[in-house]
């Protein structure tokens, strides 16, 4: 197999960066806005910010109903809490002309990433190595190594 037979685009227009609010995804923030400046003319940067479904629970007496009963506006909360996370992550940005686009969407991490490369066409995925989850995964958080495993474009792990 020869190089030749890959078509590589070494021009990165769009650069897709999904986070948690982690440092991991702070430094991946770093990142893309260092990438992105460096192209001319300056790549897009979209910052990508997950809301985790409330687990439907036959633990809790009740489940969801019940959840959504006894947390008022438990679906305003979680959405103000993702635009706070943005908002902290898009401040890397203030003394750059590079200026991000914000997306909220709901769902699983990895599913809701990998449906934004599909939709936004992005030339390089650029995230974190472990995010605010619990889960302790050998090399990679469980989000980032499904993410590795599935995208369709160029992913760039950042530690």
């Amino acid at each position: 197999m020869t190089l030749e037979m890959f078509e590589i685009d070494a021009m990165i227009r769009r650069i897709l960066v999904p986070v948690d609010g982690s440092p991991g995804s702070q430094r991946a923030v770093a990142m893309a806005k260092h990438l992105a400046e460096m192209e001319r003319p300056r790549a897009e940067v979209i910052l990508l910010h997950a809301i985790v479904p409330i687990p439907y629970t036959h633990a809790i007496p009740g489940g969801l109903s019940y959840l959504l009963r006894t947390i008022p506006d438990l679906p305003a909360r979680r959405k103000k809490e993702a635009e706070t996370i943005l908002d902290e992550m898009s401040a890397f940005f203030v003394d750059s002309a590079v200026k991000p686009r914000l997306l909220i969407r709901e769902g699983h991490p990895a599913d809701e990433i990998l449906k934004c490369i599909d939709s936004e066409k992005p030339s390089l995925l650029v995230m974190g190595s472990r995010g605010l989850s619990k889960a302790n995964e050998f090399f990679l958080g469980s989000t980032s190594d499904a993410v590795v495993h599935y995208a369709t474009c160029p992913v760039l792990i950042v530690r």
